[in-house]
């Protein structure tokens, strides 16, 4: 192949992708078997392009004819659907309002991928053969992005001059700043946008962005993805006003490899899910995060209990009504009431925790039913732990469509059952059926969002706390709720989204404190490893 020599520059352009043509091989069967050949006469089709009769919707096909469709309630998209099924079984269909025709959705990587063949020296030049084509999806994002833009970008010769030299880092900045321009236009205003391409875009040169900008795309891009949308809607408002301040991210799994607390993880491939699983899993993601807002400080999670000091373990006790006659509990409280008062402590256990997580998810709508379960794992000795989470899901389905979402482990990531590690048992403790948000949750709303405000820690309390509660021995550093890394899940036709990927500061610091409790409490064999 005779490829272009560093001195070259190329400009994208004169590319249009996403045509509306139906990508057959991804479709269960084909659209023409939904076409309904016998109806009887259809009003005119309302400003949405829809004709409904008899409390049924149909709409005009490009290429087909007249379809059955029903509103999908988890996408808030039309499905097509045959008249004998109870359940759409179609493709996505999307309404042209200039034609007036509905067309198939094709999905985003369907269309990435046409890019990723347009454009493949681009994408050769960028990666490695033995990267996967699931980590290249936002760079080809990104040329899509690029390939409407008017401008002599230069990105050959950046990349091309990266790899002559051998200079990794200058390719990564490189790859990063293309990644990074969808997802900065719609974070920005367009006056703030423009500013930073008029940089990034010279008369001579690509000038790659800050690390600030790469990373401010990045995190933003997290957020959507894994449906975090008040969150994307707090960097969006803090961005626009110049107050951002992003984090760089990182997978759980290089943060494991490069700190050897477990053993290294395989490289997982994507695992493909149905759009209702996918929504259940961002929202599992958003239940989780927000409830380690609200529960900052661990009970018995030795490496947050070191970092963020030990008083929680004395307020669980407290909430829980600790008998040290009996060593038993004797509180008597309801979820709600329990989980309130976790929330005033901010300190928590996983029964708390799995109180919190139930709460959140309790006070909003539901197209799932939700469960707290009581769980175990074998641990390294032979021993059982015992543990509560709570599950959102059919529980007589399928374990790879039934979603965990588990805020005590240090480093929590939404995934499917049968990516955990822990073992559940049945019946559920507490279910909550699919249906509109219930008042009783109404709490968690009381508290606002963000990271809570805590006191500074002395480390000579927080030794004193675990000695006296003998949580220096009996304590955990449960990192997380997979059985090996990999919680990276797709639909169809779709960009696969990974939920295990964290502030690379907050991975840090919680290391960081777990080594110091290590080396304080070395001596005693019975310590936690």
């Amino acid at each position: 192949m005779n490829l272009p020599t560093p001195e070259l520059s190329v400009t994208i352009g004169d590319l249009v992708i996403g045509t509306g043509q139906p990508a057959g091989e991804s479709l269960p069967r084909p659209l023409s078997e939904y076409q309904v050949v016998k109806v009887a006469k259809l009003p005119t089709a309302d400003a949405d392009g829809l004709r409904t009769l008899n409390g049924r919707q149909y709409v005009d096909v490009e290429y087909v004819g007249v379809v059955h469709v029903v509103k999908d309630p988890v996408i808030g998209q039309y499905r097509a659907k045959l008249l004998r099924e109870s359940v759409a079984s179609g493709p996505i269909l999307l309404h042209d309002p200039d034609s007036r025709l509905w067309y198939p959705y094709v999905g985003e990587a369907t269309q990435l991928q046409e890019i990723a063949h347009l454009y493949s020296d681009f994408v050769d030049m960028a990666f490695n053969p033995d990267v996967p084509d699931a980590e290249r999806f936002d760079f080809l994002r990104g040329l899509q992005w690029l390939a409407a833009y008017p401008k002599d970008n230069f990105l050959w010769k950046a990349l091309a001059e990266a790899n002559v030299a051998g200079d990794w880092a200058a390719s990564q900045q490189t790859i990063k700043s293309v990644e990074a321009l969808p997802d900065l236009q719609r974070l920005m205003t367009p006056e703030q946008f423009e500013v930073l391409t008029e940089r990034m875009f010279t008369a001579e040169r690509l000038v790659p962005l800050t690390e600030f900008e790469r990373n401010l795309g990045a995190y933003a891009r997290n957020l959507e993805q894994t449906g975090r949308f008040d969150d994307y809607d707090s960097l969006q408002l803090a961005t626009r006003e110049a107050r951002a301040i992003p984090e760089e991210l990182q997978e759980l799994r290089d943060t494991f490899r490069e700190h050897g607390t477990v053993a290294q993880p395989q490289r997982q491939e994507p695992t493909e899910v149905t759009a209702q699983v996918m929504s259940n899993l961002q929202q599992a993601q958003r239940a989780i995060y927000r409830a380690k807002e609200l529960l900052p400080m661990s009970g018995n999670q030795l490496p947050s209990i070191f970092e963020k000091g030990g008083a929680g373990i004395a307020k669980i006790k407290s909430l829980r009504k600790y008998n040290a006659v009996t060593q038993e509990f004797t509180a008597d409280m309801t979820i709600a009431e329990h989980a309130q008062k976790a929330i005033e402590i901010k300190s928590g256990n996983c029964s708390e925790n799995s109180k919190v997580v139930f709460s959140i998810l309790a006070n909003q709508p539901r197209t799932s039913p939700i469960h707290i379960v009581q769980a175990t794992l074998t641990d390294v000795g032979g021993s059982q732990v015992d543990h509560q989470y709570v599950l959102i899901g059919d529980l007589d389905g399928k374990p790879s469509d039934l979603v965990v979402a588990d805020s005590w482990v240090e480093f929590p990531a939404a995934h499917t059952v049968d990516k955990g590690k822990f073992n559940f048992k049945l019946p559920a403790l507490e279910t909550l059926e699919p249906g509109p948000a219930v008042a009783e949750y109404g709490f968690i709303n009381d508290t606002a969002p963000g990271p809570a405000m805590l006191p500074a820690v002395v480390e000579d309390s927080t030794i004193r706390e675990l000695k006296i509660s003998k949580m220096h021995k009996n304590g955990y550093a449960e990192w997380i709720s997979l059985e090996t890394l990999g919680s990276t899940y797709h639909m169809p036709g779709e960009v696969p989204v990974s939920f295990e990927k964290l502030p690379l500061s907050a991975i840090e610091q919680r290391s960081a404190a777990y080594e110091r409790f290590r080396a304080i409490f070395r001596s005693d064999t019975n310590a936690t490893q």
